[in-house]
């Protein structure tokens, strides 16, 4: 009869050494919150078109931050394959 109880300790043992640091996982946390707060901050903002002048400010605060969470998105896919690629 096979040795269950070693057999799940090894793999307890092996999924312990290959799990993220405490660190890491706290600042992952706190970004998807930030994330989070942001696409909220986006979601309630309303737009009022009542010139020219106001489309054009509106349009501009739009573009930085599609280029800002754009830049997010790819530090954390980049963040994400260095720590995955750590693992392997």
């Amino acid at each position: 009869m096979p040795d269950v109880s070693g057999e799940r300790q090894n793999k307890l043992t092996s999924a312990m050494e290959r799990a993220p640091p405490k660190s890491f996982l706290d600042a992952f946390q706190a970004l998807l919150k930030w994330i989070e707060g942001v696409e909220l901050l986006i979601q309630s903002e309303s737009f009022s078109v009542n010139s020219v002048d106001v489309m054009e400010d509106q349009l501009t605060h739009y573009r930085v931050g599609k280029k800002l969470m754009k830049i997010l998105s790819n530090f954390v896919k980049h963040k994400v394959r260095l720590f995955s690629d750590s693992f392997q």
